[in-house]
């Protein structure tokens, strides 16, 4: 019995040698997934899949859509997103359209600064950015262009 909890103990020892606990994302890797969040955000709210696009929110903001389009009658975030997006697409000159939604749901147009836990991402020089949280091991949107780069006012 002392011999099994000997070995036990060695080979817990040995699992931990080298390990400071969960390996944390390269920077790169996280630049990669705040650009692929934005990026499927930008495709399904331009395409009218209004559940995709809340999908990308951080919990707290899809409560919080959630809430104030039932308080104003217009639904749920997915149902208020699934009429937007369209319209805005739909709104550009035809000719133009295609060209709009390529740009919107290409992951290398988007910009990308990381602090940390907390990320700002939006299209090339666009006044208007969207703030980033990772949590757990995902990165999500938290606020929806409410932010201004460094420098800019509104």
């Amino acid at each position: 019995m002392r011999s099994t909890l000997a070995a036990a103990c060695a080979c817990t020892a040995l699992l931990a040698c080298g390990s400071d606990g969960p390996e944390q994302p390269s920077a790169s890797a996280d630049r990669e997934a705040v650009r692929d969040r934005v990026a499927t955000y930008l495709e399904a709210y331009a395409e009218g899949d209004g559940a995709r696009a809340c999908e990308q929110l951080t919990p707290y903001l899809r409560r919080s859509a959630d809430a104030q389009a039932r308080k104003r009658g217009t639904g749920s975030c997915a149902q208020v997103l699934s009429q937007v997006g369209p319209k805005i697409v739909e709104s550009v000159p035809t000719d133009q359209r295609q060209a709009l939604v390529d740009e919107l749901t290409d992951p290398k147009q988007v910009t990308v600064t990381i602090d940390g836990d907390s990320a700002t991402a939006g299209l090339g020089r666009a006044t208007r950015r969207l703030e980033l949280r990772r949590v757990e091991d995902r990165w999500l949107i938290a606020t929806l262009g409410l932010t201004q780069p460094p420098g800019q006012s509104p």
